[in-house]
């Protein structure tokens, strides 16, 4: 174990034990020219290939927490759909009813290791549908709605959102 696991396993203080782990992931992060990040080629025909598994449309948004994330849609989709998984997000929060995209999901997760997060949605002219448990579910690496928002809202609407949106 390196030291900061041996001082978390150690202390029962929620807050030190949170300022440990903000610790390690900023040293994590100034190391990430040494990460391998996923390869943006293999994921598009990986989403490509699963997309046949939904009627609608299958928008991926999918993110290493060392560098930028991307999101995936349909050549003839716009940008506003990914824009509408977010809305629906807002609205609706937690939904794991959702089953056939959460095994797009893990498979995405599983055959890509670099990825350690990602959003699956399912857009059609009626409506969004996405998976997403209740933040303690261990089946999700998202924490909180607002993080899984923030990433939709970074690949969509923020100044730097150019080339992180990739069409199949």
């Amino acid at each position: 174990m390196t030291d900061w696991a041996e001082e978390y396993a150690e202390t029962d203080d929620l807050n030190e034990k949170y300022g440990l782990l903000r610790a390690e992931i900023t040293r994590l992060r100034g190391r990430r020219d040494d990460v391998e990040f996923f390869d943006t080629d293999a994921v598009r025909s990986d989403v490509r290939r699963l997309s046949d598994a939904v009627a609608g449309d299958l928008i991926v948004f999918v993110a290493n927490d060392f560098g930028l994330p991307v999101a995936y849609r349909p050549r003839d989709v716009s940008k506003d759909a990914q824009n509408e998984i977010r809305q629906a997000i807002l609205q609706d929060k937690y939904d794991e009813t959702n089953e056939d995209l959460n095994k797009i999901r893990r498979e995405l997760l599983d055959e890509h290791l670099g990825i350690h997060k990602a959003i699956v949605a399912e857009s059609t002219e009626e409506t969004v549908r996405y998976h997403l448990p209740e933040g303690s579910n261990e089946t999700t690496n998202f924490i909180t709605v607002r993080e899984m928002v923030g990433l939709i809202d970074y690949t969509t609407n923020s100044f730097q959102s150019d080339g992180l949106t990739e069409t199949y």
